[in-house]
């Protein structure tokens, strides 16, 4: 079972970085609903992304596993989507399952992110897994620096909250140091 749900925009993203493995290392199990699996790989495949084949391979891999929604979900999601143009089937069907789940969430967009937390759905950023997994020790420091970096280009982060996230891991870093 999903450890945590991912919508198109966050696993996309990893992809395209090669970076499935750090956040199936870091947040374990990712689950991708229908609708998600559909935006990011077969509609990915068909435009001929790259980062479509290295979703495919994370799923091979047993890093994603693909996640059916029950009636109920579904019709919960069609409610979203009925009454607000603003949410899309993929990111309310991610709510919606990590909702009833009780999983976290993966999720880049802020409407979406705003529909997590008024349904009370724990979320997380991209930007920030490297930094919980030093915090939990599943990353060293050198390559959460890495990938604090590769993320913050890729999703062009503002540079202020690129140095705060690379602040916190080198003074926890320096923290872990002297208690050593």
């Amino acid at each position: 079972m999903a450890d945590v749900l991912a919508d198109a925009s966050s696993i996309i993203v990893a992809a395209r970085l090669n970076g499935i493995e750090m956040v199936s290392a870091v947040l374990g199990l990712i689950g991708l609903t229908e609708t998600v699996w559909r935006e990011s790989v077969e509609a990915g495949k068909a435009l001929g992304y790259s980062d479509a084949s290295a979703i495919e391979q994370g799923r091979r891999n047993g890093l994603i596993e693909v996640i059916n929604l029950t009636a109920e979900e579904r019709r919960r999601v069609d409610e979203i989507v009925a009454n607000s143009s603003a949410y899309h089937r993929g990111e309310s069907e991610t709510i919606i399952c990590a909702e009833t789940r009780r999983l976290p969430v993966l999720i880049e967009e802020r409407r979406g992110r705003s529909l997590a937390r008024s349904r009370g759905v724990i979320y997380t950023v991209l930007q920030a897994v490297p930094l919980q997994g030093y915090i939990e020790r599943k990353l060293p420091r050198n390559e959460a620096d890495q990938w604090l970096e590769r993320i913050a280009v890729a999703m062009n982060t503002d540079l202020a909250v690129f140095q705060a996230l690379r602040g916190a891991v080198q003074a926890l870093d320096e923290e872990r140091q002297i208690m050593n």
